[in-house]
């Protein structure tokens, strides 16, 4: 199973990608790159922040075109508190979230069940 990583914070994209040793996972720290990595490389699933500098994760969610397959296999992780932007972005969506911390089993199952539909 292929995993994109995207998180600004470089011990989380390490941590994460540790957790899902199963997994082929490939890091990138921006939305901007995991736009670039999408249009050259084939994911079965994304794991990425919520909150990043320049370009969010639902920004990122969004720009995905609308029948995409990964608009099914998107998992987002997040810490704190979310701009009331995200927060109505995520009321509006079906995509799932992780809190961080948040447990290496529960990361390992949200991956699992997202790729296997």
């Amino acid at each position: 199973m292929r995993v994109l990583i995207i998180d600004d914070d470089h011990s989380m994209r390490v941590t994460t990608a540790a957790s899902l040793e199963h997994c082929d996972t490939h890091m990138v720290s921006s939305a901007r790159e995991a736009i670039a990595c999408l249009a050259t490389m084939q994911f079965d699933v994304v794991v990425c922040d919520l909150v990043m500098p320049e370009m969010t994760g639902a920004e990122l969610y969004a720009a995905l075109p609308s029948d995409s397959p990964l608009r099914d296999r998107f998992l987002f992780m997040t810490g704190g508190s979310l701009p009331v932007a995200i927060e109505s972005f995520l009321a509006l969506t079906s995509v799932k979230v992780l809190r961080k911390p948040f447990r290496v089993d529960d990361l390992r199952e949200a991956v699992r069940t997202l790729a296997t539909g």
